[in-house]
């Protein structure tokens, strides 16, 4: 439960975590706290390691909320946008391994198969089994081994078998994705079509 304050007889008003997760409309008016409130449940959510964006027009918002950070130590990344800055462009590789994190590789590849389902509309792999085993390859490759959305062409393609093999040499913290990997590289080209590029 996040204390939102106290009421006019002193009784704490609270938010239940169901609460948190939905949509908030603050309104007041001018000079009446408003900032000043989302600041404080924006720091709550930060002690709390709870996820959230922040989109300010202004910038004051913004810039408080950096100063707090600067005076504290969070044990998470905190990725910054400044979207009045065009100098300041701000990288995502969704495949880099979360940092100073005990999450095993396959949870994080779970949330990233779950992700991809999601977008095309499916609620998960049951129905796309062989989908289902080349993006968990794909994907536990790419975190392992710290690369980028680029990369993942050379993994598909055929042709890049000679490549494919070196990285696949590197996977010795995954022994069954490994061995996964080293079974398709035996594939001829219409097998390895069928199975991993489903033509």
């Amino acid at each position: 439960m996040t204390l939102l304050g106290f009421d006019a007889l002193n009784r704490p008003i609270r938010l239940s975590e169901e609460d948190t997760q939905t949509h908030r409309y603050v309104i007041g008016s001018s000079g009446s706290g408003k900032s000043k409130f989302l600041e404080w449940m924006i720091r709550g959510a930060l002690r709390e390691r709870q996820g959230f964006c922040l989109l300010d027009p202004h910038g004051t918002l913004y810039e408080d909320v950096v100063k707090y950070c600067s005076h504290e130590v969070f044990r998470r990344e905190i990725i910054l946008l400044d979207l009045s800055r065009p100098d300041w462009v701000v990288g995502f590789n969704p495949f880099q391994k979360e940092l100073g994190s005990q999450v095993d590789t396959s949870v994080q590849v779970d949330r990233l198969m779950t992700a991809v389902m999601h977008a095309w509309g499916t609620p998960n792999t049951d129905e796309t089994p062989t989908l289902a085993r080349v993006l968990s390859l794909v994907f536990t490759l790419m975190i392992e081994l710290d690369f980028t959305l680029p990369q993942a062409q050379h993994l598909i393609d055929y042709e890049q078998k000679e490549l494919r093999t070196q990285w696949i040499e590197q996977l010795s913290k995954t022994p069954l994705i490994q061995q996964e990997w080293r079974n398709l590289q035996q594939l001829k080209r219409a097998v390895w079509n069928a199975a991993v590029l489903f033509e």
